[in-house]
């Protein structure tokens, strides 16, 4: 037996044993299963047949279409299609589950999934005749996606004629972990209503940023005009969420939107403001974004406060001193490890630590920090 078929039962059997050892699925981009397929449809799962294994995992899916995006397949009608995996990675399709599938046709008419560990992502099952059209099926997907985000919460968790597709969402945590501080106290609640809803069109939001940018552009500035705040929101995370910047060049201008937003407290919409934040710290701003950011340090949400932080300490100007040095007392130990880091790095007066070193010894680099600031403002 070859080694790299004798690695590959070991892992494949060591998965059944322990989930640590489980083979990772391979990563999502939308663009590669759009360019992939020759049909994409848009409808919900009418029957499936239970998984068999044999020498690979086998289900066959049919789905009524609703709308066609790519090639051709006729509204109301049912289409199946085979999911073979060749290790048990993923999730199964279930019955009345709704989402856009991707398909590769078979010479012998069949279809089978173009990723049978991504065969489908989330669509609304809320049809509008306003709704955006093309004739480029990357467009068409975009539109979909982004009509997701258009979608109260409600209708997409709503058991009659939802999407049918539940994210697991951990309870509320009288503490939040970080880098400094990674241990939390037990989970006190289950986590709001809303935020199932918010889960969804989070994986709306993840997809498409797996997406052009100019593809995803101009649906959401369309979505920037929305009523809904929500939707507003989550159209200016999914454009921040571009890590080339060219968000902050743009006219659309997405963090200004955010801002007032994440400056609120409560807990039905934190799902969302975490994902907003969380995206702002994954990219890597510029000084221009300054003057929109520092109001941030002061939000009652701990994680904005933190990933707002984390992002101005990546930006190499002394425009963030001032407020920086204005949250060293805050209450939250990552909070002040940030800004004592942003402060090294743009000073250079003392050198950044880690976050075990500021674990040890973080009191005394507030300190330094604080008497820093003081002697500078004198």
């Amino acid at each position: 037996m070859a080694k790299s078929t004798l690695v590959f039962f070991i892992v494949v059997l060591l998965s059944f044993v322990n989930p640590a050892f489980a083979i990772p699925a391979p990563a999502l981009w939308v663009s590669d299963l759009v360019d992939k397929a020759d049909v994409i449809i848009v409808g919900r799962v009418l029957k499936t047949s239970p998984p068999s294994l044999n020498t690979r995992i086998i289900q066959t899916v049919a789905v009524t279409v609703d709308q066609t995006l790519k090639g051709s397949a006729e509204r109301g009608h049912s289409i199946s299609f085979n999911m073979t995996k060749s290790h048990d990675i993923g999730t199964f399709v279930e019955e009345g589950q709704y989402g856009t599938f991707f398909l590769l046709a078979r010479p012998d008419g069949s279809y089978e999934a173009v990723e049978p560990v991504y065969p489908d992502i989330v669509a609304s099952p809320l049809h509008a005749h306003d709704k955006p059209q093309s004739d480029d099926p990357l467009t068409e997907v975009a539109i979909e996606l982004a009509w997701v985000l258009a979608t109260p919460g409600a209708s997409l968790v709503s058991p009659a004629s939802g999407v049918h597709h539940r994210v697991h969402l951990g309870g509320v945590c009288e503490e939040v972990p970080g880098r400094v501080t990674p241990i939390v106290k037990p989970c006190a609640a289950a986590p709001p209503a809303a935020w199932q809803g918010q889960a969804i069109i989070r994986e709306a939001a993840d997809e498409l940023q797996t997406l052009p940018y100019q593809t995803v552009k101009p649906q959401m500035a369309l979505l920037l005009n929305s009523r809904q705040e929500l939707t507003r929101m989550w159209a200016a995370g999914v454009l921040l969420s571009f890590n080339d910047v060219t968000w902050i060049e743009d006219e659309l201008s997405p963090l200004p939107v955010v801002a007032p937003f994440l400056m609120k407290a409560g807990l039905d919409e934190k799902f969302t403001r975490d994902w907003i934040a969380g995206t702002i710290d994954a990219t890597q701003p510029i000084p221009s974004c300054i003057p929109t950011l520092a109001p941030l340090l002061k939000a009652p949400d701990l994680r904005v406060r933190r990933d707002v932080a984390h992002a101005l300490a990546r930006i190499n100007s002394p425009a963030i001193i001032e407020p920086l040095t204005g949250v060293l007392d805050d209450r939250d130990a990552d909070v002040r490890y940030f800004a004592s880091n942003g402060l090294a790095f743009v000073t250079k007066a003392r050198r950044q630590e880690t976050a075990e070193e500021f674990r040890t010894d973080g009191a005394e680099t507030v300190r330094f920090w604080t008497d820093w600031a003081r002697t500078r403002s004198q």
